[in-house]
């Protein structure tokens, strides 16, 4: 089953709600693992940055005011806020619109961009 929007484009589809949870779990996984992946790079960033503002204090007295760091963030509670609601859906089948089947299936969330940039500067 799915709807179509006043210009005929699908507004909204019906997909089996456990094979949806089934993918929305998977990609909480992926997401898990570059995220701890990205937290051991900002350590490892981190922690060398220090040991030479140490070593500048050391031997030249240079001490610097101000060091700003992104830290990643963590989404999954974004992944387990949808698995809880389709796990209390006593639907077999759920409708979903284009932006949830982006997000959801797909992995694209608003935030998906910027936390794979600032992934990559730590890894």
């Amino acid at each position: 089953m799915y709807t179509r929007d006043e210009q005929g484009g699908l507004k909204t589809i019906s997909v089996d709600k456990h094979k949806m949870l089934d993918t929305i779990k998977k990609n909480m996984d992926q997401h898990l693992v570059a995220y701890k992946e990205a937290m051991l790079g900002f350590e490892k960033h981190y922690k060398s940055v220090l040991e030479d503002m140490i070593n500048r204090f050391e031997f030249d007295n240079e001490i610097k005011s101000h060091v700003s760091f992104d830290i990643p963030k963590s989404h999954e509670e974004d992944y387990k806020s949808i698995i809880e609601m389709l796990e209390m859906s006593v639907d077999d089948v759920v409708y979903v619109t284009y932006d949830q089947f982006q997000r959801y299936v797909r992995d694209n969330w608003e935030w998906k961009k910027d936390f794979l940039m600032l992934s990559a500067k730590y890894n």
